[in-house]
């Protein structure tokens, strides 16, 4: 296999390399290469499934958590762009 050009590519990249290593360290909860992998990709295949294509975008409302960066691979793994809003901000200032 060729040396990943893309971020999600290099997700699954180093998830075929060393599955069972650890790739999110998150207070105490942590996530192998292969979990995460998995994980993302069921996002992907479901947010193409309801009909999110190719381009759009997708917004992440999550605090710094292990699913945050499940939903960022699987946005990215959806050929879809991700926007990260502050899940602390105020309506408002939204």
């Amino acid at each position: 296999m060729m040396f990943p050009e893309l971020v999600h590519q290099y997700l699954s990249y180093s998830a075929q390399q060393c599955p069972d290593k650890t790739a999110i360290i998150c207070g105490e909860n942590r996530l192998s290469y292969r979990s995460l992998d998995n994980r993302s990709d069921r996002l992907a295949t479901y947010l193409v499934k309801e009909g999110i294509t190719k381009q759009n975008r997708v917004i992440v409302f999550l605090d710094n958590s292990v699913e945050s960066v499940i939903s960022i691979y699987g946005i990215l793994k959806a050929g879809c762009v991700f926007v990260i809003i502050n899940s602390s901000l105020k309506a408002k200032q939204l």
